[in-house]
């Protein structure tokens, strides 16, 4: 993420770029290379995670927690719905939805 967010920082050095993460992610974010940088630099946007505790990091000044429903869908439940041929409609937006259909983003790529 931190060379992703340096790459988008020099294209676009116009725009102001944050994170959005699940506590899941911020509970292990001290094991990301340049950590530190993200947090100088970027705000980072907390959803809630069910079993996943806020560490002391959550009292950074740039760590925003956010109060929002917790749903028990992931990022990762999704993709694996997706590389199991399992259909998402109902769990992504309709644009999100599109896109990744589109990318075929996840898919397995077919045999033969």
């Amino acid at each position: 993420p931190s060379s992703s967010l340096a790459h988008l920082g020099e294209k676009y050095p116009e725009n102001e770029f944050s994170l959005l993460m699940g506590s899941d992610n911020l509970e292990s974010l001290k094991k990301w290379k340049n950590y530190q940088v993200i947090l100088a630099n970027h705000d980072l946007f907390v959803y809630p995670r069910q079993g996943f505790e806020m560490p002391a990091l959550r009292e950074h000044a740039r760590v925003h927690l956010m109060d929002v429903p917790q749903l028990q869908v992931s990022a990762s439940f999704i993709r694996e719905q997706i590389q199991s041929g399992k259909s998402v409609k109902y769990l992504l937006t309709e644009p999100v939805f599109r896109f990744v259909e589109e990318m075929n983003f996840y898919r397995m790529p077919k045999k033969g």
